[in-house]
């Protein structure tokens, strides 16, 4: 839940929340980005299934913001008609007169949406980022910068030399800096010097494994390309995926991103490539049984790749594919079984693979929370995922399926879960709290079954609490 900030007798807000409002600044001139636009300004090139100046909006709207306002000036028409009709209301166009001046002077221009403000949000259009990179900084609380290793650079990596990434929380002061600047500098940088000589401004640093990329001219658009599709991957991603899946699945996810499909669409295209590889296994097809798993398994991952891709992650878009990730996981048991059984019919087939779906399906829809139970720490996952994460489960299913030994699959499968379920246990056993000492007035026989004190919350005999409360 936001802060709730208070209106001053000036109509202004007061700090002490998180800001609302973010302004991307898409109205300067830069000449070595026009050459190569053929009239067009560049923000308009495509990057990923959209343009840049799209990208930009969605970017920071996804990461938390109300509202966005874009100052235009060169190709002002342009870049309006390009985002206006996209976001309705939550999006307002402003047109700078001054854009020639300065990235400074064209901030000028919005002034009066922001002026209200505890803190908003300043962006360079031309700066793309990857899928959550500004979440961070859009929930700070204080005038901040965001700061990263230089892209490309090897060494600024090495050295540790963070450069300004643009992207800035400021105050409506930063506007009483812009107007005492030297003479002729109108530059936005300049402002920020000034901004942070009076007051603490926080460097955040770009959370680890998110990319940004400056296009500056169209030869930026191959490097920033290539960045989007590597921060496609996640942390979570088990071997089999990471190495296997992901170098497949990204690729297409970029190829296939001019066409904007639905996330939920890839989805549903998953769950029928696996629930046909559970009926080609349960006519005993091995080899496109198998090769169906794998087919689903990259599907899989492409649905969520879209979605960061498209910055469309949505919690239904998750619930939707934990619940299809069962129905197939059912399918495919379901398939095995009925493929070691001794030729049953194809109606008994076709219901018992819809029924293990639909059932299994559901199960995971209720029981969701309760599953939540046996997640672990980031520092834990690499040696589950290593054991027994789903794309190795399916690996496993699918080779020895298509070696003709459906027993092994199915066997090797249930094992790695099996096990991974166990290591799960023992790392949330091991990271279980201490339990706190009993207050004097609280020690008792355990007979008793009276350990609390009249008027306060009873101590918790459930032996599961304290594994849910971790969880959360």
């Amino acid at each position: 839940m936001r802060a709730t900030r208070t209106r001053g007798a000036d109509g202004k807000r007061k700090g002490g929340g998180v800001p609302r409002i973010g302004v991307i600044l898409a109205a300067g001139l830069d000449r070595r980005t026009d050459d190569g636009a053929e009239g067009r300004s560049t923000l308009l090139l495509r990057l990923g299934g959209m343009s840049l100046i799209e990208r930009s909006v969605r970017t920071l709207l996804a990461a938390g913001l109300e509202r966005v306002v874009v100052v235009v000036g060169h190709h002002g028409d342009q870049l309006a008609s390009e985002v206006k009709g996209s976001f309705g209301s939550r999006v307002e166009i402003v047109r700078s007169s001054r854009w020639e001046d300065g990235d400074g002077a064209s901030l000028m221009a919005a002034e009066d949406e922001v002026a209200a403000e505890g803190l908003f949000v300043v962006a360079q259009a031309n700066v793309v980022f990857s899928s959550g990179a500004l979440e961070r900084i859009v929930r700070t609380r204080m005038p901040a910068t965001l700061v990263a290793p230089a892209p490309g650079s090897e060494e600024a990596r090495v050295e540790g030399s963070p450069v300004d990434c643009g992207v800035y929380v400021v105050g409506p002061d930063i506007f009483r800096c812009l107007r005492h600047g030297a003479e002729g500098d109108h530059t936005l940088a300049g402002a920020i010097a000034r901004y942070t000589a009076d007051r603490t401004v926080k460097a955040l640093p770009l959370d680890l494994g998110a990319g940004w990329q400056d296009v500056k001219t169209p030869g930026d658009l191959g490097p920033a390309r290539e960045m989007l599709r590597r921060s496609l991957t996640k942390e979570i991603d088990g071997p089999v995926a990471a190495y296997l899946h992901r170098p497949i699945s990204t690729r297409v996810t970029m190829a296939l991103a001019p066409l904007r499909l639905s996330p939920n669409l890839i989805t549903l295209a998953a769950l029928l490539a696996g629930v046909w590889g559970g009926w080609s296994l349960s006519a005993g097809r091995t080899v496109v049984g198998g090769l169906l798993i794998q087919l689903c398994s990259v599907l899989d991952g492409m649905d969520g790749e879209t979605a960061r891709l498209l910055v469309r992650t949505s919690r239904a878009g998750a619930i939707l594919d934990g619940v299809t990730d069962r129905m197939v996981d059912a399918a495919l048991i379901t398939g095995i079984i009925l493929w070691v059984w001794v030729d049953p019919s194809r109606t008994f087939r076709a219901v018992s693979i819809a029924t293990a779906s639909v059932v299994w399906g559901g199960v995971a829809l209720l029981t969701r929370e309760a599953y939540r139970t046996f997640e672990v720490a980031p520092r834990d996952l690499p040696v589950v995922l290593l054991i027994g994460g789903r794309d190795s489960r399916l690996l496993v299913a699918s080779v020895f399926t298509i070696l003709g030994l459906p027993q092994v699959g199915l066997a090797g499968g249930a094992g790695l879960y099996f096990v991974s379920v166990g290591v799960r246990i023992l790392l949330k056993r091991r990271a279980l709290p201490p339990a706190a000492p009993a207050k004097p007035d609280q020690i008792g026989e355990a007979a008793d079954g009276d350990l609390h004190v009249i008027g306060e919350e009873p101590v918790d005999q459930d032996p599961g609490h304290h594994l849910r409360a971790s969880a959360t």
